[in-house]
This record gives C-alpha cells, sequence and structure tokens, in this order.
C-alpha cells in the first residue's frame, strides 16, 4: 500500500511540472504573438500595398460571409465582426475588461451596471445613441433569435418576461438618456460585465423597422 501511494504522489506530481510546463509554453506562445513582426524587406512591398494607409488586410482559411454582429456564423467571420463593430466593453491583451464605446459603472451590490458612452458616429456621420445598444440586447433577447449570442445567463431583469411572455421591453434594461444606459440584474453575477460589453450597436434610423419581437428579419 505504501508503494502505491508513492507511485500515486510522484505521477500526480509529474502530471503538475507536465501542466506547469504546457502552461508556460502557451503563455510563451501568446506573447511571441502579441509581438510586432517588422518585415523583412519593406521594399519588396507591391507599389499598391505601399500606398494602402487606412486598410487591414488579413487571410484566413475560409469565410461564412456572414459579417452580421448577431448573426455570424464562423469564427473567422466572427473575428471580422469583433474588428469592425465597436463594442460598449472590450478585453485588453490579458483578458481584463476595459472600456470600448463606454466606460462602465457597478453598483455596490454588483447588481446595477451604468454604461456611459463616449461621443461615437456611425460612417454616415450621424450619432450613436443608447438606444442603439438596447437594439442588441432585445434582438439576442428574442424568441425568435437563433444566433450564438446569449445573455440569459447573467439573469437581466425581466429578460424572462421579454423572452417567453408578452413584454414587449426587457424592463431591467433602460435608457436614461441619449449616452446612457442602466442595466439591472437580479442578482450579482462575474460574468456579466463581459456579457453585458459585448453589445454593439443596432441604428434604430436604419435596421428599427427590421427589430420586431418574435419576427426578426436578419439583414445578413
Amino acid at each position: 500500500m505504501a508503494l502505491s501511494l508513492a507511485a500515486c504522489g510522484s505521477g500526480s506530481d509529474n502530471k503538475k511540472t507536465s501542466e506547469k510546463t504546457e502552461s508556460q509554453d502557451t503563455n510563451t506562445s501568446l506573447e511571441a504573438t502579441n509581438q510586432l513582426i517588422e518585415a523583412e524587406d519593406p521594399s519588396a512591398l507591391p507599389e499598391t500595398a505601399a500606398k494602402r494607409k487606412d486598410t487591414l488586410i488579413a487571410g484566413v482559411a475560409d469565410f461564412a460571409g456572414v459579417f452580421n454582429p448577431v448573426y455570424w456564423e464562423a469564427n473567422e467571420d466572427f473575428q471580422v465582426v469583433t474588428a469592425t463593430n465597436a463594442s460598449l466593453s472590450v478585453n485588453d491583451d490579458k483578458g481584463e475588461i476595459v472600456d470600448g464605446t463606454a466606460s462602465m459603472s457597478v453598483s455596490e451590490d454588483g447588481k446595477v451596471y451604468t454604461y456611459k458612452l463616449t461621443k461615437e458616429k456611425y460612417n454616415d456621420g450621424s450619432d450613436v445613441k443608447a438606444e442603439d445598444y438596447v437594439n442588441w440586447y432585445k434582438v439576442v433577447a428574442d424568441p425568435s433569435y437563433d444566433g450564438y449570442q446569449d445573455i440569459s445567463k447573467v439573469n437581466v431583469v425581466g429578460y424572462d418576461d421579454y423572452k417567453n411572455g408578452s413584454a414587449t421591453e426587457i424592463s431591467g434594461i433602460k435608457v436614461v438618456d441619449e449616452s446612457t444606459i442602466e442595466i439591472t440584474l437580479e442578482s450579482a453575477n462575474t460574468s456579466a460585465p463581459y456579457v453585458l460589453g459585448s453589445a454593439v450597436p443596432i441604428s434604430t434610423a436604419k435596421y428599427g423597422d427590421l427589430i420586431k419581437k418574435g419576427d426578426l428579419q436578419p439583414n445578413h
């Protein structure tokens, strides 16, 4: 029995050492990935590429071709969506939540999230408003929504009444003014900063008519 226990202990230590080594290797790999890699011979750039100052070109294996912030289907599409749509919060290189298009504050009991928008504009020059972000929450909470976004686990007040009942608004999500959104949860939730901060604006002026409860009309 003593030998058996000793063997188990040794195996456990070896496993921990192996896991630690793998973790270190992963961290080293991530650090390398995040580094800027200088071109070996900038003069070899094609003239068209050298003159391009405001365009990012990225190569991937394949696209599904659905670059919609609530209906993306493939991870490659999702990467494009995240690069071209501004969310309330974003993750820094350590995975921590930082301000995106809004500053976030949380009540002492962890149940009320307040987002104060910065002065963002759409490509056509029109202002991004708080109600545009509320559209995102309403879409992903809609009974007919079949995309990948999910806010159900953070228990927003009124979510169930909107998703499964007759409510026409999510009672826990309020537009305080054109640049302020207040979201109330039934209880504190550690995932809330990530889930709620994922919201991107969906222009009421352009797409408001497509947002009909129980009958969404995806604009793929």
